[in-house]
């Protein structure tokens, strides 16, 4: 699916699940990006962080992330969402100066591309779950933790993990 939602309590190893898809899938894509929003980075931010990693390969730069997403098999992988959602409120909301995240989401995940995001929460999204019953290709996952097996599982925090397929 286009869009993918890990979601559960915090110190369960929700950030640990997409490295082995990382090292699985790395073949199927042009493009791979793991990146933590811990620094609550605005949506403009993310987006020129976006371009930038995917127009080092390519002579013109494409005006929208949806259109590298179109023409590129791209895996994006955004952990720590939860910070850019309001505490204290409903679950999931999100806060004044991030709703466009929402809207964003939802255009990747109702447009038609070859790609994946995936994103990584403490809460689900509220617009997600909307998404989800429009359309089928959009996936929610609860994760309840790994048990013990976790204690040798190693986390991503505040790093952006690129990796550009060359051939």
């Amino acid at each position: 699916p286009p869009l993918t939602t890990i979601y559960g309590l915090t110190e369960i190893s929700k950030s640990a699940i997409p490295l082995p898809l990382i090292q699985q899938t790395q073949t199927e894509f042009d493009y791979i990006i793991l990146r933590s929003l811990s620094n609550t980075p605005t949506l403009s931010t993310l987006q020129t962080e976006l371009k930038q990693v995917f127009s080092r390969s390519q002579p013109t730069p494409l005006p929208t992330i949806l259109d590298y997403f179109r023409s590129h098999r791209c895996l994006v992988i955004l952990d720590d969402v939860h910070n850019i959602f309001s505490s204290g409120q409903i679950a999931g909301e999100y806060l004044a100066e991030y709703k466009d995240y929402g809207k964003f989401v939802k255009q990747i995940a109702t447009s038609s591309h070859q790609s994946r995001l995936i994103l990584i929460s403490w809460d689900k999204q509220r617009d997600i779950t909307n998404v989800e019953g429009e359309h089928r290709r959009t996936r929610t996952l609860p994760h309840i933790g790994l048990g013990d097996k976790a204690c040798h599982i190693s986390t991503v925090n505040s790093v952006t993990v690129e990796v550009t397929r060359t051939d």
